[in-house]
C-alpha cells in the first residue's frame, strides 16, 4: 500500500515549519505550505511552535518506515522533479502523452472509434493542464490526428472543427496526402488562408500580477502589461505565470485584422510558499495544491469540496493513498496530532483516531509510535466507523458514512449545418396572416442557406430597420380567420383585474372605436375574434403600457393568434421586391458575428439559458450553452460552447437583440460592455425589483473542462448603454463578489424585505457533488455571508417556492441515492434562518414543477408532475401542501393527462388556471403538447380539472426550453434541444403560446 504522506501541519504564528524527508526523497517533505499571516481566526490553533510540527513529522516517517505495513512514495516535490527530467512536467501530462502515443498505433491499425476516443481524452487532458504542458507540438498533433480520427468515424463536422483548431495554431503547415482526406486537406487550405487574409491581432495581456510572464501556444511572449502583435486570427492558448506558482490558463480567440483585444489574466494567489529545504520548490508547486492546503490548515473542511483536489493530487502523484497530519492544541493546552488517511478509489476519506501529547513533549516518541501505528490500521482496514466527510478539529468531528448512487440528467446535441449568423428578425403571426394579403406563416427550422457578404450586409441593414416605422412589421388589416364576424376590443388593467372600456364591431366594418381611453398605469389593449355563436377563434394583446395625460395619442402593436395555439415567431416583412414573406427570428447574431472574426459557422442555439420577462413586456434572455450530445444520466453536461450574452425579446418587433450590439455605431460595444464577464450556463437569474437582476452560479468551461462559476454579477436595464452589466462588488466597490461553493443547478429566492439573495443546494464541482446547504449573499450591504446553512437534506432538481409570510419552502428534488420526498422550511430568523422540516409530499419526485396558491392566505403550494424513480420514471400526479400540516394532500383522481418530468408550470393570473408545458415522457421521448388544469377552489374535491389533454403542440418539438409568461399574456418559448434535420441540436429559435386568461368581470 503505496502512501503520499504530503505533510505534518502546525499553526505556529511566525509560519509553517516542516522537516524535509530524509535519504534520497523517500518520504515525503512538506511542500507547498500556507504563508504566514494569515489571520487566526480561521486557524485551529495560532500557538504550536514550528519545532513541534518538524519533530513529529520527521518522526512519524521513520516510524512508519520502520513498521514496514505502508510503502512511503517520494515527496510531491520530488515526484514532479523527477518528471520534469524525464520531459514531462506532470504524471497528467505524461499519461496524455501516452494517449497520443497509443492513439497512433490504433488509427495506423484501422481502430478509428478506438483512436477517436484516445486522442480525445489526449487533447483533453492536455488542455485541462496547460500550466503542466511543455510540449505544445504534441497538442498540435493530436488535434490533427482527432480530427483525422473523427472524420474516418464518420463525425465530418467534428472532424472539420478540429482540423480548423490546428490550422490556428499551424497556418503554415502541411499534412501528408496519403494519411489525409482530401476533404479534410481542403479545410486545413481554406482556414489556413483565411488566418492569412486575416493576419494578426492585438492583444493586451494585462493581469492582477505586474511581470508576470506571458507565454501564448508554449512561446513566450514577454511580461504583463503585455502587446503581442503577432499572434494570428484564431484559437491559441494562453498561460500566464507569476513566478511563485500563480498560474492563469485559458483557451483564447484572436481576432485578427488588427483588431485590439484585452485580456486580463487575474492570477489567484499561491497562498503559500514551500518550507522543507527545497529551494524554488513554491514556483513549482501548482494552484490546485497550493489551494487544498490553505484549505486544509483551517482545520475545517468539507470532503466532497475537497475531493476534486485530493483526486489531482493522487492522479499526478500516481498515489493510492494520501496522507497527513493536523496538529493543534486543546483548552488544556495539550497538543494533539489528528490523521487523515483518503483512498483514491472510492475518495473515501478516514479520520484516524487523535494521538495526545503533554507540554513537554516528553512523551513524543511513545506517542509518535502509537500514531503511526493507527495510520498503517487505518490504510489496511479503511474502518468505516471512521469514515468522515465533514471535519471540523474546532469541534467533535461527526462520523459519516459515504456511500455511491445514481443520478438523472438531460443531455442535448449540437449543430450540423453551417448558419447564416445574420437573419432577419420581427413578429411571429398565426396560421393565417392577413386580409388581401394571403401570407402564411413559414414553420421551418432549416439552418438559413449560406449567403454572399452582400447579401448577408443587405440582411443585416434591414434587421436593423425591421419595426423602425411599423410599415414592415405587421400585416395590415384584420386578420381572415374562417367564420370571424365580430372584433372585440378591451382596455384593461389586468393587475387589479378590471375591464375599464370595450366596444365590438363587425369584421365587416374593418375598425373598432373606444373613444374614451382613461389615464392610467399597467393597462392593456385587448382584442377577441369571434364567429356568429360568439365563440373565440382567436385573441392577442399589447404588453402593458402606462398612458398619462402628457400623450394625446398613443401607438400600441399586438399579436393576433388563433386560440390555444404556438406559432414561430418571426415577422411579416417587404422586401425590395415589394413582396411580404414571414421570417423566422433567431437569435441576435451581429455581435457574435463581429466577435467572431466572421466566423460562418457560429451557432446560438442553447439550452441552460436563463429567460425573465422584463417590465416593459419583454422577456431577457440570459447565457446558456450549446451542449455536447451523449451526456450521461445525471452528469454535467459537457460544453461546446458558453454564451455571455444578453438577449432581449420584444413582442412588439418580434426579433431578438443583443444588449451588446450597439446600434448607433453598427459595431459590438468596447470591453465586453453589456455582456456577461462570465459565460455561463444552469445558472439562476434572479430579479431584485426595478428591471434589476442577479445573476449567479452555473457553469462555463476553461479549455473544454466543465466548471461552476464562483461570480455574481448584476444586470440593471435601466443603467446606460455599455453599463447594464456589472460584477456584484464588497462595499468597496473594487473588490467583485464570490460565492463560498460553487454551484449550478440550484435554486435562488430574493427576499425583498432583509435584500438578501439564498442560493439553495444544486450540484456543485462534480455529477455526485449534490450540494446540502443554503449559501446567502447580502445584496443590500454587498456582502457573502462567511456562514453556509445546512439543509436537513441535500438536494438538486428540486423547487423553492416563496411563501406570503415571508419563509421559503423548499420541496423534493434528488441526491445521489434516492428520489426526495421530504420537503424543508427555512424561515428568516435574525441575521440567520431556521430550518425545519416541512410536510412530507405524498409521491417523491423530481424535475418537477410547483407554484404558490394564490387561494387563501398564500401558504399552499401545488407541485405537478415529475420524476419518481432516479431510472426517470414520470409521474402525471398533482398534490396540494400546506404550510402547517403533516404532509400533502392528493387523491386518486388529482392528475393531468400525460406523465412527464421536466416540465415547466405556469400560472395564469387571472383564472389561476395551470398550463403544462414540455418534458419528457418514461421512453425519454420529448412532450410537444400542452395541458391546462383549470382551478375550481381549494374547497372542492378536486382543486384543479383537467380541462384539455392537448391543447397546442410545438411548431418543432423541443425539451428544455425557457417558457415565460409575458404581460401580453402570451407566452415566450425560447431555445431547448429539438431536430433539425433529424439531428438533435440546441435551438436558437423562439415560439409564441396564447392560452388568452380573459379578465371576467
Amino acid at each position: 500500500m503505496a502512501l503520499l504522506l504530503a505533510f505534518v501541519m502546525g499553526l505556529p504564528a511566525t509560519g509553517w515549519a516542516q522537516q524535509p524527508a530524509e535519504g534520497e526523497g523517500e518520504a515525503a517533505g512538506a511542500e507547498g505550505a500556507p504563508q504566514e499571516g494569515e489571520p487566526a481566526a480561521d486557524r485551529v490553533d495560532d500557538k504550536i511552535s514550528s519545532l513541534i510540527s518538524e519533530r513529529v513529522d520527521d518522526q512519524t516517517r521513520k516510524r512508519l518506515k520502520e513498521e514496514g505495513r505502508v510503502v512511503l512514495m517520494p515527496s510531491f516535490g520530488e515526484i514532479r522533479k523527477r518528471l520534469a527530467g524525464q520531459g514531462q512536467s506532470s504524471a497528467v501530462i505524461y499519461e496524455a502523452e501516452t494517449l497520443y502515443t497509443q492513439g497512433i498505433g490504433l488509427l495506423t491499425a484501422g481502430e478509428n472509434e478506438q483512436a477517436l476516443e484516445v486522442f480525445q481524452r489526449s487533447v483533453e487532458l492536455m488542455e485541462a493542464n496547460l500550466s503542466d504542458l511543455q510540449n505544445y507540438e504534441v497538442l498540435a498533433d493530436a488535434l490533427a490526428n482527432l480530427s483525422l480520427a473523427y472524420f474516418l468515424s464518420g463525425y465530418d463536422l467534428d472532424g472539420r472543427k478540429r482540423m480548423k483548431q490546428f490550422a490556428h495554431l499551424r497556418p503554415a503547415a502541411t499534412l501528408n496526402p496519403e494519411k489525409y482526406p482530401k476533404d479534410l486537406l481542403e479545410v486545413l487550405a481554406e482556414e489556413q488562408a483565411k488566418v492569412t487574409k486575416a493576419g494578426p491581432g492585438k492583444l493586451t495581456i494585462t493581469s492582477n500580477v505586474e511581470g508576470a510572464a506571458v507565454f501564448i501556444d508554449g512561446v513566450v511572449k514577454g511580461q504583463t502589461p503585455a502587446t503581442v502583435e503577432d499572434v494570428g486570427f484564431g484559437y491559441h492558448y494562453l498561460v500566464v505565470r507569476d513566478g511563485k506558482g500563480g498560474v492563469f490558463a485559458s483557451q483564447i480567440r484572436v481576432r485578427g485584422k488588427g483588431k485590439e483585444q484585452t485580456i486580463d489574466a487575474q492570477i489567484a494567489s499561491s497562498g503559500g510558499a514551500v518550507a522543507g529545504g527545497e529551494e524554488g520548490a513554491s514556483d513549482e508547486m501548482p494552484s490546485y495544491y497550493v489551494d487544498l492546503l490553505t484549505q486544509l490548515r483551517k482545520g475545517v473542511f468539507d470532503a466532497n469540496e475537497l475531493q476534486p483536489y485530493f483526486s489531482e493530487l493522487a492522479k499526478q502523484a500516481g498515489a493510492p493513498y494520501l496522507g497527513w497530519v493536523l496538529m493543534h492544541k486543546d483548552p488544556a493546552g495539550n497538543y494533539i496530532a489528528t490523521p487523515f488517511v483518503w483512498r483514491a478509489k472510492d475518495s473515501k476519506l478516514i479520520q484516524v483516531k487523535d494521538t495526545k501529547f503533554n507540554f513537554e513533549l516528553s512523551n513524543l516518541t511513545l506517542g509518535v509510535n502509537q500514531m503511526s501505528k493507527d495510520i498503517a490500521e487505518a490504510l489496511e482496514t479503511m474502518p468505516e466507523d471512521q469514515a468522515v466527510v465533514q471535519v471540523s478539529l474546532k469541534t467533535t468531528p461527526v462520523a459519516t458514512n459515504t456511500g455511491t448512487g445514481t443520478g438523472t440528467g438531460t443531455g442535448t446535441g449540437t449543430g450540423t449545418e453551417k448558419k447564416d449568423p445574420v437573419v432577419i428578425a420581427g413578429t411571429g403571426t398565426g396560421t393565417e396572416t392577413g386580409t388581401g394579403t394571403g401570407v402564411g406563416t413559414s414553420t421551418t427550422l432549416d439552418p438559413p442557406p449560406e449567403v454572399t457578404e452582400v447579401d448577408r450586409s443587405k440582411r443585416r441593414k434591414l434587421m436593423r430597420n425591421v419595426g423602425d416605422d411599423g410599415a414592415d412589421t405587421f400585416v395590415s388589416g384584420m386578420p381572415a380567420y374562417q367564420d370571424a364576424a365580430v372584433v372585440s376590443v378591451r382596455v384593461t388593467e389586468p393587475g387589479a383585474g378590471r375591464i375599464l372600456e370595450e366596444a365590438n364591431g363587425e369584421i365587416s366594418e374593418r375598425s373598432v372605436r373606444i373613444p374614451d381611453v382613461p389615464f392610467g398605469t399597467g393597462l392593456r389593449l385587448e382584442m377577441d375574434i369571434l364567429n356568429g355563436a360568439g365563440e373565440v377563434l382567436a385573441s392577442g394583446a399589447t404588453p402593458q403600457f402606462d398612458f398619462d395625460e402628457t400623450q394625446s395619442s398613443r401607438e400600441l402593436r399586438m399579436m393576433v393568434m388563433p386560440l390555444n395555439s404556438f406559432a414561430p415567431a418571426g415577422s411579416v416583412v417587404t422586401g425590395q421586391d415589394n413582396q411580404q414573406a414571414f421570417i423566422q427570428s433567431r437569435m441576435d447574431y451581429r455581435s457574435a458575428f463581429e466577435l467572431s472574426g466572421g466566423e460562418t459557422d457560429i451557432w446560438l442555439g442553447r439550452v441552460g439559458h436563463a429567460a425573465v420577462p422584463t417590465s416593459d413586456g419583454k422577456v431577457l434572455v440570459v447565457g446558456g450553452a450549446n451542449v455536447t450530445p451523449g451526456t450521461a444520466p445525471g452528469a454535467i453536461p459537457k460544453f461546446d460552447n458558453v454564451y455571455s450574452d444578453l438577449q432581449i425579446f420584444d413582442p412588439r418587433t418580434g426579433y431578438f437583440t443583443d444588449l451588446s450590439y450597439d446600434e448607433a455605431s453598427d459595431q459590438v460595444r468596447p470591453d465586453g460592455a453589456d455582456r456577461l464577464v462570465d459565460a455561463r450556463a444552469f445558472h439562476t437569474v434572479t430579479p431584485i425589483g426595478n428591471d434589476r437582476f442577479i445573476v449567479s452560479g452555473g457553469y462555463n468551461t476553461l479549455v473544454d473542462v466543465t466548471r461552476p462559476v464562483r461570480s455574481l454579477e448584476l444586470i440593471d436595464l435601466n443603467a446606460e448603454p455599455g453599463q447594464r452589466v456589472q460584477p456584484v462588488t464588497d462595499s468597496t466597490g473594487v473588490n467583485p463578489l464570490q460565492t463560498l461553493a460553487p454551484r449550478g443547478f440550484h435554486e435562488s429566492v430574493y427576499l425583498e424585505d432583509s435584500g438578501l439573495l439564498l442560493m439553495i443546494g444544486g450540484i456543485g464541482e462534480g455529477s455526485e457533488d449534490i450540494m446540502g446547504d443554503i449559501e446567502v449573499i447580502d445584496i443590500a450591504n454587498q456582502r457573502v455571508l462567511d456562514q453556509r446553512f445546512p439543509l436537513n437534506t441535500a438536494r438538486t432538481d428540486h423547487q423553492a417556492v416563496p411563501l406570503a409570510d415571508g419563509s421559503i419552502w423548499i420541496i423534493g428534488g434528488r441526491n445521489n441515492d434516492a428520489v426526495l420526498g421530504s420537503t424543508e422550511i427555512v424561515t428568516p430568523n435574525g441575521g440567520g434562518f431556521d430550518i425545519t422540516p416541512g410536510p412530507a409530499l405524498k409521491q417523491a419526485r423530481y424535475a418537477f414543477s410547483a407554484a404558490k396558491i394564490s387561494q387563501g392566505d398564500g401558504t399552499r403550494v401545488v407541485v405537478l408532475g415529475g420524476f419518481t424513480s432516479l431510472d426517470g420514471e414520470p409521474t402525471a400526479t398533482y398534490e396540494v401542501g400546506v404550510k402547517g400540516l403533516e404532509s400533502f394532500v392528493s387523491g386518486p383522481t388529482w392528475a393531468f393527462g400525460m406523465a412527464r418530468g421536466g416540465l415547466q408550470a405556469l400560472v395564469l393570473p387571472q383564472t389561476q388556471d395551470i398550463l403544462l408545458f414540455g418534458g419528457r415522457d418514461a421512453s425519454n421521448n420529448t412532450i410537444g403538447s400542452v395541458e391546462r388544469l383549470q382551478f375550481l377552489g381549494l374547497d372542492e374535491p378536486n382543486p384543479y380539472q383537467l380541462l384539455a389533454a392537448d391543447i397546442g403542440s410545438f411548431v418543432v418539438d423541443r425539451r428544455d426550453a425557457t417558457f415565460s409568461l409575458m404581460t401580453s399574456g402570451q407566452v415566450l418559448v425560447v431555445g431547448g434541444e429539438g431536430k433539425v434535420r433529424d439531428v438533435f441540436v440546441a435551438l436558437d429559435s423562439a415560439e409564441l403560446y396564447n392560452p388568452r386568461d380573459p379578465i371576467v368581470p
